[in-house]
């Protein structure tokens, strides 16, 4: 079970290809099939906390062919080597990095920058350990921002519908000026002539349109 998990997709079931995406709760996903889920809003219940592409993080995975099975690749620690998806290797992703190593090589190191890439990370909240079961899945599962996640997710809400009430006002009122507009370009024209037509002086200037004389 724990090869399965950590060789397909959690979302498609397929054997996971590059580029490949974790979550937080330490489940693997080729990421087409995350965009595609978030696309058509097909994300199962269970799955129900990643709500955008900020929500997962995509790995940085070192592959190994495997010598059982031609084509197939497996998950390999970049430090010792050993596979990751036997069980008796467990693997963890550095969440700022993305790096996906061996949790006891991890340990051991005892560093505070990714072994692969450099970068800090918090030993506490960065590292997440994945396919875990029970209790380890549990802690995951506490350490979600669920309150702060359905703020941001009701957010664009609010926001999308101002912005359809803050459109339907705008479209309103130029039909409205353009019908009061219209009504006083009319008066600006006298109703007894057409056009340029009517008196005009010795110049060829209309006489109701020469305006008052200056002195």
């Amino acid at each position: 079970r724990h090869r399965v998990r950590m060789s397909t997709c959690m979302l498609s079931q397929e054997a996971l290809r590059e580029p490949v995406v974790a979550c937080r709760l330490g489940n693997l996903y080729n990421k087409e099939a995350v965009i595609s889920a978030l696309l058509n809003r097909k994300m199962p219940s269970d799955l129900s906390h990643i709500r955008g592409l900020k929500d997962v993080k995509q790995c940085l995975i070192t592959w190994k062919e495997d010598e059982k099975e031609d084509g197939r690749k497996r998950i390999v620690c970049p430090l010792s080597r050993e596979d990751l998806d036997t069980g008796s290797a467990r693997a963890v992703v550095i969440w700022p990095s993305g790096a996906v190593v061996s949790a006891k090589s991890l340990k051991e190191m005892k560093m505070k920058e990714c072994p692969v890439t450099s970068k800090a990370f918090d030993n506490e909240k960065d590292v997440i350990p994945l396919a875990p079961d029970g209790e380890e899945l549990q802690r995951l599962r506490e350490r979600l921002p669920t309150k702060k996640r359905k703020a941001q997710a009701a957010a664009p809400e609010a926001e999308e519908e101002d912005l359809e009430a803050e459109s339907k006002e705008k479209k309103a009122k130029p039909e409205k000026d353009s019908s009061k507009d219209s009504e006083v370009y009319k008066n600006l024209f006298t109703k007894d002539r057409e056009g340029l037509g009517g008196v005009r002086d010795a110049f060829g200037t209309p006489i109701y349109n020469r305006g008052a004389r200056c002195i």
